[in-house]
């Protein structure tokens, strides 16, 4: 007795062998003899296959729709519930079997792994009621492969027959006689649910579950199943059999993401959802999750139930919600001529010397793409210079990615040039725009990657690399255009990283009075704040009118009147969205409604509902879907290596022919699922629209993805070029890989890279190997990883907001990565860095104790760079503490110890420790009454750090003189001072803690002019930076603060900030600065009090001058001669109060400052003569 019966048409023999082989390979037994096709054979044929066989699958063809046999074969299984209709080429169907669920298989070629195959398969196989073959017959064990689990999004029916309460009278049913209603039921469910598409699992008891989507997703899964849900309640209402009590179903519908397994069952939080939500509803309801209500609600009136649930009332006349698009459309440029004149508009503002910069927002698929191709189009046959840039989706592992494409167009240089022609180029091009700019060129040849080894770049402090670039960056925007106008465009800022981001910012301001347009497009969650400069606008792109859209359906679809019905469907689908417009297009003409080529198509069959997705995600999972396996493996093998890649990339990671992979490259682009960016060198392609990547790439199971970001991270590998540039992208392959010592070594390249020009950056990625290398087994390399993560980590802490627990941690964490790494010195580089972030946090409780720890144990390790590094720490941390005498000590000890050659790698916190040591020297016996010799010996510090090409360590020095000369009342010197660091501010583009320096400075400046009130603001707002970077130094700023508002005549506000600085100092342990402070708290109390201030000034003046003996810093020995001589005034004393002044004036000569013993020598005699006078 056969199981299946096939029907066809005698001209398809051939077709219908290929089913009938295939069926028997999945252990069906199958009457397919075309022999019997005579009228007298017909009645047995009927009689005996028919009757005998469980299914009967009809193969349909413009042949066998015409055959009355088929036909009557087809209506005989319908009537007897077994019939499978199976579409082998595009046709019209007898009427009756329209509306017929059909599995579509005229793309079918015998491959089993088919997944409307294995659709079919599952049917007959429901029919017959036999468990799956074990295998396939001995002659053909050399069969595909079985099926691989993927994960996609399903929309899962669970749906539960019950029968109502039994009455008193009534007799309970017989469990029996329920389990045949039951089964009677569900027959009849598996007829409703295949109608609408699904697929039934299996039941347990009373519920059943039905999979939407599992064999291939279709844009309108969530509407299938809640149309079944309700056409079963439709069904129900005729289901009557007999001696049945009232009966109800509940249904329940959810819809998410699960695992399809190779055997076809679905895994995931829809499943259960569904049952819960088929519990929870009231008798011949249709619950739904509110996933399911975001995808098919627009379908039907809904109202809530529960917590977040809804009830399905009824279904609305069939129409399309749109959630906002993530791909970029290619499509025809219509109904954007308004747009394109604002354009033109910026151009001629631009020309005319007022530089704009252009935003073009909107959802995605609605044009901006297409609308800034064709403007620098026009841009280019105007000879006007265009320079593009593009972030990607993977922008974070790409640092700086649009920025070195736009620098690359700007200078000119091409993929395949070599250095030497890269450097020709970008000299010439930096000497084209200004000569002064050829000192410049190194920077940028290593920017961009090709510098010159034998003319290497002066070493500079990352952070200071990156502001040169910056300021170059600015200054070449402004001379860019002096000959012509230019358009820069970059495109989707919502994928750029933060590296690229802060040149983007620059870029920005720079447009300002620079003849250029920058044209920027992102869409609406981007945050475009910085848009609000006067040089600045935003061009939002409205969904396309009327008119416009007739002219891209016109384009798309061709002029056959035919097709004028479509047209208005697709435009009722379409909401103005070219995305949408053109997706439906192109899934009409995959599915076979459409035939003939872009421009020029034909309806091949009537369109009664154009099931229009109600997401573009749904439309292009579809559209993957319905692709060839080999295609769709490759698409999803592209997907991991990122939304842009290369053929030879690709090749290195797929595994088929150079010639299969070349078709499949070619169907890709065909179906325009791929585009090819460009062809030389080699091949490079990318996805027609980002979320095709997205989707592809979700289909994957983890171990699957997991060992193509493997492959991919190898093959990078093998690739010519700089590693460093390609690190970050490594190491997101690497770690998407499950392999995290790999990614941590890549984490560490990408973060050595670009922290020359971007340090938050560089402390992502030395987070991500400090995160990676933490779960690892015992690895000594893993631990070294760790330790210098940490360290660095510690390092950059002053830049952020980082709490005192957290750099706690990473100094435990890093002392125990160094420990396991058998590494000593990495130890003490972490206990270093530490200690020196908590003094910037303001935190110098145990600094110097543990500064001398530190040397004491870098004194334990053969390590001279290490050693000089502590010993620098030491001074430093003596010098903050106030121990001036034991800072001096340190660092002239440390001068005559170590030598000036520590290698630049082990220059922790990136400056010369040598240097730091001269540093701190100098400022030592400025502050302890060696003032001249403190002078002297800032002018040769200078000299040193520009020998180590280190100009913030340059800003630091000249702050601290302009200090000194401050005191020792050389006004000239300190505006000079003040110059110099101005200088590298301004070229290392104003980094926050050198900015906090200038205002220091200007205050210096300030005060020694006679400007109090200009020292007012500049003392404020370097407070104001002290009080989120550099802390420790927020007494010093509130000191300068409160001296500047007594000057100014506000003796109540300057007590107040006298007193603040006087607790932050005492806090801090900043005591020669807390004794400045108690003097200036001093004069305050007495201008705004009097001689009722006499205690608290005693108090004041004799503790400080308590901690100058304490400190050693005799310096301020005249200051206190000048506070005290001043509170001896305030209480009458005058005769006192001369004699502490001139005790002071020679006090000023004693510390080397003859000329502030002038100043106040002058003062003094101009006093007397007044008084004399008086």
């Amino acid at each position: 007795m056969p199981d299946v019966f096939l029907s066809y048409g005698r001209e398809d023999k051939a077709a219908v062998q290929r089913f009938a082989e295939a069926l028997e390979a999945e252990g069906f037994s199958v009457w397919w003899d075309s022999a019997l096709r005579s009228g007298d054979a017909f009645d047995q044929v009927i009689e005996q296959a028919l009757a005998q066989a469980k299914a009967v699958l009809v193969f349909w063809s413009p042949r066998s729709v015409e055959s009355r046999w088929v036909r009557a074969e087809a209506t005989q299984a319908d009537r007897s519930g077994i019939l499978v209709p199976v579409m082998i080429e595009a046709c019209k169907r007898p009427i009756i079997f329209e509306l017929t669920q059909t599995a579509d298989l005229a793309h079918w070629r015998g491959d089993r792994q088919d997944k409307v195959w294995r659709a079919l398969v599952d049917d007959v196989r429901r029919l017959v009621g036999r468990a799956p073959s074990a295998g396939p017959p001995p002659d053909r064990a050399a069969g595909p492969r079985a099926p691989q689990a993927e994960r996609r999004q399903v929309s899962v029916l669970n749906c539960a027959l019950l029968a109502a309460p039994a009455g008193a009278d009534d007799a309970d049913l017989d469990p029996e006689d329920w389990r045949d209603i039951v089964l009677a039921f569900q027959t009849t469910m598996a007829g409703v649910i295949g109608r609408f598409e699904g697929r039934l699992e299996a039941a347990q008891g009373e519920a059943v579950a039905a999979v939407f989507g599992a064999q291939q997703t279709r844009e309108d899964d969530a509407q299938q199943a809640v149309r079944a849900g309700l056409a079963l309640v439709e069904a129900l209402e005729g289901f009557h059999p007999k001696g049945a009590p009232p009966l109800f179903l509940r249904i329940g519908i959810d819809t998410g993401l699960v695992v399809i397994s190779g055997e076809g069952a679905a895994f995931g939080a829809p499943v259960n959802g569904a049952a819960q939500l088929q519990a929870q509803a009231a008798p011949g309801a249709v619950a739904i999750s509110p996933v399911t209500a975001a995808l098919a609600g627009g379908a039907f009136d809904l109202e809530p139930f529960g917590a977040r649930a809804f009830r399905v009332v009824a279904p609305r006349p069939a129409r399309t919600r749109f959630d906002v698009s993530k791909a970029r459309g290619l499509s025809q440029l219509v109904g954007r001529e308004a747009e394109l004149r604002l354009l033109r508009d910026a151009v001629s503002l631009a020309d005319a010397g007022e530089g704009q910069v252009v935003g073009l927002v909107a959802e995605a698929g609605a044009g901006k793409s297409r609308l800034c191709f064709e403007f620098l189009e026009r841009c280019r046959a105007e000879g006007i210079p265009v320079f593009e840039g593009r972030a990607v989706s993977h922008g974070r592992n790409l640092p700086l990615l649009p920025v070195l494409e736009v620098f690359r167009a700007f200078f000119g240089v091409r993929a395949d040039d070599d250095a030497q022609t890269a450097r020709t180029k970008i000299e010439g091009r930096l000497v084209s725009l200004d000569a002064a700019l050829a000192p410049m060129s190194p920077l940028v040849f290593d920017f961009l990657g090709v510098g010159d080894a034998a003319s290497p770049t002066p070493q500079l402090d990352p952070d200071a690399r990156q502001r040169q670039l910056l300021a170059l960056m600015r200054h070449v925007i402004g001379r860019a255009g002096s000959d012509q106008v230019t358009v820069t465009l970059i495109e989707d800022l919502h994928w750029m990283d933060t590296s690229s981001q802060q040149f983007l910012e620059h870029m920005v301001d720079a447009r300002g009075g620079a003849r250029s347009v920058l044209l920027l497009t992102y869409r609406p969650e981007y945050d475009a704040s910085w848009m609000k400069a006067p040089w600045c606008r935003q061009i939002a792109l409205a969904p396309l009118g009327r008119t416009a859209l007739e002219h891209l359906l016109e384009d798309l679809l061709g002029p056959d009147p035919g097709l004028t019905r479509l047209r208005t469907l697709i435009g009722q689908r379409a909401n103005g969205n070219p995305f949408f417009v053109e997706e439906i297009v192109q899934s009409l003409w995959e599915t076979g409604q459409l035939s003939g080529e872009r421009g020029d198509y034909r309806l091949v069959s009537g369109v009664g509902k154009l099931d229009v997705p109600v997401t573009v995600a749904a439309v292009v999972a579809a559209r993957i879907d319905r692709l060839a396996d080999r295609e769709r493996q490759l698409l999803q093998v592209a997907s991991v290596i990122g939304v842009e890649f290369s053929e030879p990339l690709l090749a290195a990671v797929a595994d088929l022919a150079p010639n299969d992979l070349t078709a499949a490259l070619s169907s890709l682009r065909r179906a325009e699922f791929i585009v090819e960016r460009s062809l030389f060198p080699v091949a490079e392609y990318a996805f027609r629209h980002p979320l095709a990547q997205e989707i592809a790439l979700g289909a994957l199971l983890k171990d699957r993805r997991r060992q193509i970001h493997g492959a991919v991270a190898r093959a990078l590998e093998q690739r010519p070029g700089r590693p460093e540039e390609q690190a970050a992208l490594l190491a997101h392959h690497w770690e998407d890989a499950g392999e995290p010592l790999q990614a941590a070594r890549s984490h560490r390249l990408a973060a050595e890279w670009v922290g020359l020009t971007d340090l938050n950056a560089a402390a992502w990625h030395w987070g991500r190997v400090r995160a990676l290398v933490a779960d690892l087994p015992e690895n000594v390399e893993a631990a070294g990883l760790g330790a210098t993560a940490c360290t660095h980590l510690l390092n950059l802490s002053w830049r952020y907001e980082v709490s005192a627990a957290e750099i706690k941690t990473i100094l435990d964490e890093g002392r125990a990565f160094a420990r396991a790494a058998g590494d000593p010195a990495g130890e003490v580089r972490v206990a270093i860095v530490y200690n020196r972030a908590c003094c910037s946090a303001g935190d110098l409780s145990t600094y110097a104790e543990l500064a001398l720890e530190n040397l004491e144990a870098a004194r334990r390790i053969d390590d001279l760079a290490l050693q000089a590094n502590a010993t620098g720490f030491l001074a430093d941390a003596f010098l903050y503490t106030g121990r001036l005498p034991e800072a001096l000590a340190v660092a002239e000890a440390g001068l005559a110890e170590f030598s000036n050659d520590a290698p630049r790698s082990e220059w922790l916190q990136g400056f010369n420790p040598w240097s730091v040591m001269h540093f701190w020297r100098s400022t030592c016996l400025a502050l302890t009454g060696r003032l001249a010799e403190g002078l002297a010996s800032y002018e040769e510090g200078r000299a040193i750090v520009e020998a180590d090409g280190s100009p913030e360590a340059a800003a630091y020095l000249w702050s601290w003189a302009a200090l000194a000369y401050l005191t020792a009342g050389d006004i000239p010197k300190v505006v000079a001072c003040a110059e110099e660091v101005d200088k590298v501010c301004t070229a290392l583009g104003d980094p926050l803690t050198i900015v906090a320096h200038r205002r220091l400075c200007e205050t210096y400046v300030a005060l020694g002019t006679g400007r109090p009130q200009d020292a007012v603001e500049t003392a404020r707002a370097a407070l104001d930076i002290h009080k989120v970077a550099e802390r420790q130094h927020a007494g010093m700023s509130a000191m300068l603060l409160a001296q500047a508002l007594l000057l100014s005549g506000d003796a109540t506000a300057a007590a107040d900030m006298a007193q603040q600085s006087v607790e932050m100092c005492r806090t801090m342990l900043r005591a020669n600065l807390e004794a400045q402070a108690l003097g200036v708290l001093a004069c305050a109390l007495l201008a705004r009090d009097g001689p009722a201030a006499k205690a608290p000034v005693e108090a004041a003046l004799d503790r400080a001058e308590a901690l100058i003996k304490r400190t050693g810093a005799k310096t301020l020995g005249p200051s206190l001669l000048e506070w005290r001589a001043l509170f001896a005034a305030t209480l009458g004393d005058p005769s006192a109060a001369s004699a502490l002044i001139d005790e002071a004036a020679a006090g000023y000569d004693v510390i080397g400052a003859p000329m502030q013993a002038g100043h106040l020598r002058t003062s003094l005699a101009r006093s007397g003569a007044s008084m004399e006078a008086t």
